[in-house]
């Protein structure tokens, strides 16, 4: 080595190496910055929701005949007041939220359907696509973690075992992130203080009238009148959340669900089949004596009135529809049904609320020999 070539070393080290110590200096004291912040505010980050009974309780109480399980293709369809109405004295009952997956149902199906004791003649399973096997679609996120957890017992082995089989590092790193910065979990809490308080101050005339004509006239008040008061406050602030925040008003997904279709093994019915909830439900129903029914929701078609998603699903179908023949269980598909035509529909696959009435009598008609 020459003197200046020497020389231009220790001036690139005296330069350059104490510039890039700077910058990795930086760099550590940005990370400390972003992840061991959270960490020291005071409080509980990771919010655990405990088990919420209420349904097991509604199921007991009001011992349903039918149950449906689902998630918003369900909520969009089957209008439960409706369908009691039509039933001739037998009921109905919902579990179903939307974005639930095959994992909610499972946890329903198990610690609220079977835990109840209820027996109800048949109980209706609405899925779309490949739902069936897919448990862990946005799973991970905090919006879908709160509905799990409020539906998990302390100890869950088959549902933590199978949920095992869909995460990779990157899972377990949102979810990590995720409760350091649960920013979803208060924009949930932020959507439920508007709803409550747009509710109260929307009915708030009619609560006025009801506690002046108390003061007035108390003899006037039954307990029927204001058990009206608190239902329709309810009925209200249900209204509120599905036309302002309801998925009606949010953005279409058919991107994401675009995506998952092109990936082979979503597609592949009996290798999916081993790693979902679907044997364990199908498992359970037997070990129970209850009567599984498949519904296939149909996606929502073109002007023409045509299904154009139907081509890479068809194997997929074919061999879910043989998997029910083996197993016993009727198979519904309402996706070449006529009736149900693109005018119905709301947004993405779901059906707009003023057709939902002629879809659930559309439903009692097309399954009524499992509604006896």
């Amino acid at each position: 080595m020459t003197i200046n070539q020497h020389k231009a070393s220790v001036f690139f080290h005296k330069e350059y190496g104490a510039t890039s110590y700077r910058a990795v200096l930086r760099l550590l004291i940005i990370i400390l910055l972003i992840f061991v912040t959270p960490m020291l505010i005071v409080g509980d980050k990771s919010t655990r929701f405990g088990f919420d009974p209420q349904h097991r309780q509604n199921l007991a109480k009001l011992k349903p005949d039918y149950v449906f399980i689902g998630s918003s293709m369900l909520l969009s369809r089957i209008d439960i007041d409706h369908f009691n109405s039509v039933m001739d004295g037998q009921t109905g009952y919902m579990l179903s939220d939307v974005g639930a997956l095959s994992s909610l149902w499972f946890l329903w199906f198990k610690n609220y359907l079977i835990a109840s004791g209820v027996k109800p003649k048949t109980v209706f399973i609405f899925f779309r696509h490949t739902a069936m096997t897919n448990p862990s679609d946005n799973s991970s996120s905090v919006f879908i973690m709160e509905k799990i957890q409020k539906s998990s017992l302390d100890s869950e082995p088959v549902f933590d075992q199978v949920m095992g089989y869909h995460k990779d590092f990157f899972d377990h790193l949102e979810e990590w992130l995720l409760k350091l910065y649960p920013i979803q979990e208060y924009w949930r809490k932020g959507v439920d203080w508007v709803i409550d308080s747009a509710s109260f101050l929307v009915s708030m005339p009619g609560y006025a009238s009801y506690k002046l004509q108390a003061l007035m006239h108390p003899e006037q008040i039954t307990s029927t009148k204001r058990r009206k008061i608190m239902a329709d406050r309810e009925a209200l602030k249900s209204r509120i959340a599905w036309e302002v925040f309801g998925f009606t008003n949010q953005r279409d997904q058919k991107g994401r669900i675009s995506k998952s279709f092109t990936l082979d093994n979503q597609l592949n019915f009996k290798q999916r089949l081993k790693i979902s909830f679907l044997p364990h439900i199908v498992r359970l129903a037997k070990e129970a004596g209850l009567k599984l029914v498949f519904v296939r929701i149909k996606s929502r078609p073109n002007r023409n009135n045509l299904i154009q998603e139907n081509g890479p699903l068809d194997s997929y179908i074919a061999d879910l529809s043989e998997y029910s023949k083996l197993n016993g269980i009727p198979f519904h598909d309402f996706s070449n049904d006529p009736k149900i035509i693109f005018s119905m529909y709301n947004d993405g696959a779901h059906i707009a609320p003023k057709h939902m009435k002629f879809w659930t009598e559309n439903f009692v008609a097309r399954l009524g020999e499992h509604l006896k």
